[in-house]
């Protein structure tokens, strides 16, 4: 008995799904390659000695976050005392940045939709490359996140300024890429991704990837626990 033949919509959709999943595998692989490769060139800039993520319970004094002036996307000056009684997230990005800033901005974002409004908890993006990066720059980025300035402050202002409160007030790595780091895919200006909580005294309690999302429950989370003083490590 005959059998009815197989329509070429039939035989061509199998291939059509696995043509898909191959781009996709390949789209997966080069993503994995430019952040390890970024990861390792990062490593190098401030002697790979981040503070290690948030793990469960792990809340701790990483110290005092510097006064700083810095400038905002409305062209306000904001200074460490006007975050003073506020708990806030920090994290630094630069807007021509093509690789891990979206995602962490992305990550931002995400982050604000978990927070309840009650909590006045501010969102606080830093340029690492405020040469290129003015306020209207960052306003324009802003606006592409949906970013309201009164819960989500995108800062920029001196360069060394900026350099030293990452490195010496945040404790992470920051540098402006190599011409050889440059020819290995790296963007230019390597900077740490790590998300920061800061409470109210303006001391910082804990880091976090900016690159995973399940670290946002973690961190919304731990937001709670410095709110109502049952963090371990310090009280709140």
């Amino acid at each position: 008995m005959n059998q009815p033949a197989e329509s070429p919509r039939a035989r061509g959709g199998p291939r059509w799904v696995w043509g898909l999943l191959v781009l996709a595998l390949v789209a997966l692989a080069a993503a994995t390659l430019l952040f390890g490769r970024q990861a390792r060139l990062l490593s190098h800039v401030h002697g790979g000695t981040e503070p290690q993520v948030a793990g469960a319970n792990v809340l701790a004094d990483y110290g005092t976050v510097p006064n700083f002036a810095l400038v905002s996307q409305t062209g306000d000056t904001v200074r460490l005392a006007d975050l003073r009684g506020q708990i806030w997230i920090a994290d630094f990005i630069f807007t021509h940045c093509s690789s891990s800033c979206p995602m962490m901005s992305a990550r931002m974002a995400k982050l604000a939709t978990l927070l309840d409004p009650s909590w006045g908890v501010r969102l606080v993006s830093i340029t690492v490359d405020p040469d290129r990066d003015t306020p209207a720059q960052l306003a324009d980025y802003a606006r592409a996140y949906s970013a309201d300035p009164a819960h989500w402050l995108f800062l920029s202002g001196d360069k060394q300024q900026i350099r030293r409160l990452v490195k010496d007030g945040f404790h992470l790595a920051v540098d402006d890429a190599s011409p050889e780091d440059a020819a290995k895919g790296a963007e230019s200006v390597l900077h740490s991704t790590r998300f920061v909580l800061v409470d109210g005294e303006g001391v910082l309690r804990a880091y976090y990837s900016g690159l995973e999302e399940e670290s946002l429950k973690t961190l919304a989370s731990d937001i709670q626990k410095v709110r109502s003083g049952k963090s371990a490590g310090r009280t709140s």
